[in-house]
This record gives structure tokens, sequence and C-alpha cells, in this order.
């Protein structure tokens, strides 16, 4: 009886209205609470403090590649990088020795720019002698330093007609061969994948790759728009963001952005080597997100940006997907 008056309740558009705005209204709150309680909000654990170490290091990178950094520039960021420093005293995962390792060579290009530029005219501030000393006591010399700026890349002579016909072959692969793309592949298509825009550096993107069997069905039948082909492909590639490098309100959608621009230079970095791909999207309520966190072992402070089906195919048909042009407001 309950439930027939509930069907019968649901069949009128206003009330059917105003519970798809309740639904709405809970799920914004559960993403709310997820980014309060595990985004770098509260600046603990070493991830968080790696990225801010991370996003103060890339603010000296950025001074220094201005035509004409501003004398001494930087002094709070530099008090900063020694808090964030201090705070990852004693912690020795590789996130942390990354951001030690860009922060060691922001900061020995700072100085050694101004020693041989801007002393010469503009006269050392008091500031600047205690905060270089503490530095000096802070790293290790001899430690691969990462950080600072490098001459801008010389581009590889690639007509734009043959990068655009690249572009433009990407599509969406419903139909896999039964060939086995390798993981070395896999984790080359990865690596180029990382060379992808981040906020300030910090790098938050990660990959889980599930061969054909039985662990990537039991992801993929939490994906809605799979059926008939997903099971085929040879790998499903679950790609996260991590949210515990985002330090403020406004940050918190970055992470679907810096994920999504991974995930798209993933894509294009697997079809140079001939691997087709279908993205798969994370559009669910949190009911279903929790479940996948429980099947794939996903840390709390990981969002999930997307599945990725991919494998080799043959000849075959795709859907047209004809592409609206009329783009530029």
């Amino acid at each position: 009886m309950r439930n027939c008056v509930k069907r019968a309740l649901l069949r009128n558009p206003a009330i059917r209205g105003r519970v798809s705005e309740v639904r709405l209204a809970l799920e914004y709150a559960r993403d709310w609470n997820r980014y309060r309680l595990h985004s770098g909000f509260q600046r603990s654990g070493s991830r968080s403090c790696s990225a801010q170490l991370i996003m103060e290091a890339h603010r000296l990178e950025k001074g220094l590649s201005l035509e004409s950094p501003r004398a001494w520039f930087g002094q709070e960021t530099l008090e900063q990088m020694l808090v964030s420093l201090s705070q990852l005293e004693g912690i020795t995962d590789e996130f942390a020795e990354f951001a030690r390792a860009m922060a060691e060579g922001a900061v020995d290009e700072y100085f050694t720019f101004h020693a041989s530029h801007a002393e010469r005219v503009h006269p050392r501030p008091a500031w600047v002698n205690s905060v270089e000393a503490r530095f000096i006591e802070v790293f290790h010399r001899g430690r691969l330093s990462t950080g600072g700026t490098k001459p801008c890349s010389v581009r590889p002579d690639i007509a734009a007609d043959q990068l655009d016909a690249f572009f433009l072959s990407r599509e969406s692969v419903r139909n896999f061969s039964e060939r086995l793309v390798s993981m070395e592949d896999i984790e080359d298509s990865i690596e180029i994948a990382a060379s992808s825009p981040t906020v300030c550096n910090r790098q938050g993107s990660f990959v889980r790759v599930y061969p054909r069997g039985e662990k990537a069905n039991s992801i993929l039948r939490l994906q809605n728009g799979n059926t008939g082909f997903g099971s085929g492909a040879s790998h499903i590639l679950l790609v996260t963001h991590e949210i515990s490098g985002m330090f403020s309100a406004g940050e918190r959608h970055q992470a679907y952005v810096d994920g999504g621009l991974f995930a798209m230079t993933l894509v294009y970095a697997l079809g140079v080597r001939h691997i087709g791909s279908c993205c798969l999207n994370w559009s669910v309520v949190t009911s279903t997100d929790s479940e996948l966190r429980v099947e794939a072992g996903l840390h709390d402070s990981e969002v999930v940006i997307m599945m990725i089906a991919i494998g080799y195919h043959d000849r075959i048909r795709v859907a047209s997907s004809p592409t609206f042009e009329a783009r530029l407001r």
C-alpha cells in the first residue's frame, strides 16, 4: 500500500520536482562534507603539506620566469615555505621528496638570481640573511633539486594539419579486439598525461588499472554507460584526483578541472599508440560512489573523474557523434 501511494504521488510533476530538489540538496551536502573533511582545508596530513609546499615553490618559479622579476619578491612565500618544510620534517614518502626537490631548486635559483642580478641595484633587505640561513639549515646538499626555471621547450616541427588530423581522429571505440594492451604502453601514456596543466603544479591525478576480467567487470557494473562492450575492453582505467591538495572554498571544483585535463591527455597519449578508448562518465549519486570506493579501495581524499575503457581495435564502425561548431561567444 505504501509503495502504491509513493508511486502515485511521484506521478505528480510538482511533487516529483520537489523530491528531486531535496535529493539534489542532500548530494550537495555530502559533497560539502567530503571536501570539508578530506581536502587541504585543515592543512593536515603529509600530502596536504607537500601540496602546500609545491604551491609555494611554484609561486617562486612564476616570479622568476617573468621578463623582469621584482627584486626580492616573495618574502611571505619564502617564510611560509619554511613552515611547510618544518611540517614535513621526518616524512620521506615519494610525494614529500618530490615537493622538497621542487622547493630546493626554486629557492636555490631565487637566491642565485638575486646574487647575480638584483643585488647589484637593490641592496638586500633586512629579512633576507636570516631567511637564507634557515634554508641552508633545512636543505641537504647533494639531493636532486628539480624546481626553478628552464629554457622554453622547442616544439617539434609537426605540421598543424597533421596534428589537426590526429585530434580529429579521436573517436569513442566500443568494439575491442582480444589482444591485450601492454602495461608498458599504459604506463608511458600515464607519464605523458602527467604533463597536463594542474593548478600550481600540485599533481593530484592518479590511475588504477584493471585488466579484462572479474575485477574490471565488478567496477564496470557500477557505471551506467558500458553495456554491451565494457567487458570486452583490454583494460579499464579509473582516473581519480586528490582533493587533499585543494585549500580553499574557491578550489572545490578544481579537482575535476585538473583531472579532466589529465584524462584528455591520457586519451590522446593512448591514441598515438593506436590504442582505442571510450570515456565512461561517473555521474552518480553518493550511494553508488560509495560502492565504487569500497570496490576500488579509494582514499577518502580522492574523487572519481571517470573510467576509460581501452583496447586495440580493427576496422569497426563508431558513432558519428557530429560536432557542433559554433563555439565562439
